[in-house]
């Protein structure tokens, strides 16, 4: 009960300032939005090329073909393997789509412009739902009706009745799924920063006062143990970054229609092991900085880093292949991963226990490194 009293007690004494209210609801909301709209879908009138191989060449793959040509937004350029994956290194086209024989998978290779590929692969597989949708009623009507009757004119003849039937498109990415873009990129990425930005300057930042104005030698004089003291004040950084990242989700879900709740339990579970591995980051500041002066910089060159290589700023997918690499190497990475995977890819528990146990890992070494330092200190 100590430990929790100390940890409410840190909350209570960060938001009797009516800066703290700034700093947890207007900016991190506004640089959302502004971050936001500023990637959002592209208004200009640019028509991309598409480079295409066609190799089974049969009604399946013409259809597709003549869905992408019919956006105003795509031209079609036929091209062979090697070029194709030329011209998406080169991000001459928006991106290759080869269709290889004997069809089972498409496969699509994004180049690393920002939103044509984005746009090209919503095309794509928008017309790949449509042919499965009458592929596979096509084929149940024939059983029943014609065995011997020819399917391919009956899939002509239905084809274009069967475009609200839901189905699952059988898509093979080969370069990653889809990029984040608008809300999508700066509810989770503003989400992450601001998380890190107030544990580390109004949760460390706490503690760093109460050291210079001898608020822990009062401590130690009563009753309560260094250990409890010690274990309430990081408990505190957790919670005022369990706040903090809770706002922007709530936020982020309510206001601006971001699909944080795609897998409720998935988004917890990630929030609270992410939240746990940045308090670790607070505390091991804390055990190596005198003074605020010392947090200020330290603090802010390396937030402002770790959220830039974990692609709280941009798309990690939009990054050199070395840099994605390093994004693994922190925190921020993991957790932007694992939001993306839950709000864009609608992927869910499973899928992101990798990216939280990870963060327990970064979580433990940071917590357990500040709090054996900062009790040698206190």
């Amino acid at each position: 009960m100590k430990v929790l009293h100390l940890a409410l007690n840190h909350l209570k004494l960060l938001f009797k300032y009516k800066m703290t209210f700034v700093w947890f609801f207007a900016l991190p909301i506004t640089l959302t939005l502004i971050i936001g709209s500023s990637m959002g879908e592209n208004p200009s009138e640019e028509v991309f090329p598409v480079a295409i191989l066609d190799e089974e060449n049969s009604f399946f793959t013409n259809y597709i073909i003549e869905r992408i040509e019919e956006d105003d937004k795509f031209t079609v350029e036929r091209v062979d393997f090697n070029s194709g994956l030329e011209l998406v290194e080169k991000s001459e086209v928006a991106g290759f789509i080869h269709f290889p024989k004997n069809l089972s998978k498409v496969y699509f290779y994004p180049s690393r412009r920002r939103i044509s590929p984005l746009m090209l692969e919503k095309n794509l597989e928008k017309s790949i739902v449509e042919l499965n949708n009458s592929l596979r009623i096509a084929q149940g009507i024939a059983e029943v009706f014609s065995p011997d009757s020819d399917i391919l004119l009956l899939q002509k003849e239905i084809l274009p009745k069967l475009k609200e039937v839901p189905i699952s498109a059988q898509l093979s990415w080969t370069n990653g799924s889809e990029i984040p873009v608008g809300n999508n990129m700066s509810s989770p990425g503003m989400a992450i920063l601001f998380t890190l930005m107030s544990v580390v300057f109004s949760g460390a930042g706490v503690i760093l006062s109460d050291k210079h104005y001898k608020t822990f030698d009062r401590l130690l004089t009563t009753p309560t143990s260094r250990r409890t003291i010690i274990l309430g004040k990081s408990l505190g950084i957790f919670l005022v970054g369990f706040v903090q990242l809770s706002i922007l989700i709530l936020f982020g879900q309510f206001v601006l229609k971001v699909n944080w709740g795609g897998d409720i339990l998935a988004t917890i579970l990630l929030s609270l092991a992410f939240v746990f591995a940045a308090s670790g980051l607070a505390m091991a500041l804390v055990s190596i900085c005198n003074n605020n002066s010392q947090l200020n910089v330290l603090g802010n060159i390396i937030v402002i880093g770790i959220s830039m290589l974990g692609g709280c700023y941009w798309p990690i997918e939009l990054l050199p292949n070395h840099m994605q690499i390093i994004s693994k190497l922190v925190p921020t990475g993991w957790a932007m991963q694992g939001y993306t995977d839950i709000i864009l890819r609608g992927l869910g528990l499973n899928d992101v226990l990798l990216n939280i146990f990870v963060l327990l890992i970064f979580g433990f070494i940071l917590n357990g490194f500040g709090i054996y330092k900062l009790k040698n200190i206190v």
